[in-house]
């Protein structure tokens, strides 16, 4: 009970930060409720409690509410810009007429002007969201070519999480659990031997992201993805194991393409330089290892066993130097 608790305060304070940035919108629907009320109670005269009509009331009360949480959802989870600016426009402009309404079961406007009318008048909300919508749709085209570019660039590599996040260690293990399967079964222990891990891990993480903060961790993970599937072949598998560590599957590879696979990493990877928000540019030092399938045993526990060794890096020393360095332009 206590987890699910703190995971709910989590998503609350997580989705009052990302509204955070929109407080504009919130400060327009305040004024212009503010304003409606203002007009209404000015212009008209508070219903008694026989004229109300508490259905009608619930009704259109709880219409408004589900507009204004539809206006919460889409802010949480947009960014800035103009589409977003449609949608909350369109989403006001229905919230008004729909507050509009929900005013009229309380108080009876004496003359009811073109103005009373027009703020019942939803076509201009409803106009504004069809023409957002038209918007999302364009950036969702533009995504789902991104992501078709991305699969075909390497098949192995499922899409998670739109297509931003490598499969983590769980994919992994199925993949291998396949391959000892497939080796078992078709009697042909060398497919297994020929399976290779190739493990890169970048020296002194921990203290990136305790200089850095998790932010920037977040944007290295990404950038490194990105890297790492341009680089590996198509029919390799690249997950994220553990903070800056990454495990890339070889199948049906030999010892020496593997080595040269190997060596290709290393340098690509000694070579990118991680430009932080600041500008500044972090060389950062990996270690490899490269560990084969071996002798076929019982599959579970030859893809426990695999997965271990390959993890299993020697401890640096206390005394080491950081294996970073940071370079400021100049």
């Amino acid at each position: 009970m206590k987890k699910r608790w703190n995971l709910l305060c989590y998503r609350l304070a997580d989705m009052t930060y990302a509204l955070s940035v929109h407080r504009r919108w919130f400060i327009w629907l305040i004024v212009l409720l503010t304003a409606l009320v203002t007009m209404n109670y000015a212009n008209g005269e508070v219903k008694s409690r026989a004229e109300l009509d508490w259905i009608d009331i619930a009704g259109e009360g709880l219409s408004v509410l589900m507009v204004m949480i539809w206006l919460m959802v889409i802010l949480s989870i947009r960014a800035p810009g103009r589409t977003t600016s449609y949608f909350a426009a369109g989403i006001i402009g229905m919230i008004i007429a729909l507050a509009q309404d929900f005013i009229d079961e309380f108080i009876r406007l004496q003359t009811y002007t073109i103005i009373g009318s027009i703020m019942e008048y939803m076509c201009f909300g409803l106009g504004l969201m069809t023409y957002a919508f038209w918007q999302w749709r364009q950036e969702q085209q533009a995504l789902t070519r991104y992501l078709l570019l991305r699969q075909k660039m390497n098949n192995k590599n499922p899409l998670v999480t739109e297509g931003v996040r490598l499969p983590g260690v769980d994919y992994l293990h199925q993949a291998l659990l396949q391959q000892v399967k497939a080796a078992i079964s078709q009697k042909q222990p060398q497919r297994w031997r020929q399976t290779w891990l190739l493990v890169l891990d970048m020296q002194d993480s921990e203290q990136f992201v305790h200089e850095r903060g998790s932010g920037e961790a977040t944007r290295l993970n990404i950038a490194l993805s990105e890297l790492l599937l341009i680089s590996v072949r198509p029919q390799d598998l690249v997950c994220h194991y553990a903070a800056q560590r990454y495990v890339v599957m070889l199948e049906d590879t030999s010892e020496t393409v593997a080595v040269r696979l190997r060596q290709h990493l290393q340098q690509q990877l000694s070579q990118f330089s991680f430009c932080t928000s600041a500008g500044e540019l972090a060389a950062l030092q990996w270690q490899t290892k490269l560990v084969s399938g071996g002798e076929v045993r019982s599959p579970q526990k030859a893809v426990r066993q695999l997965i271990d060794t390959a993890m299993h890096f020697p401890h640096e020393p206390a005394d080491s130097m950081p294996q970073y360095r940071w370079q400021h332009d100049q």
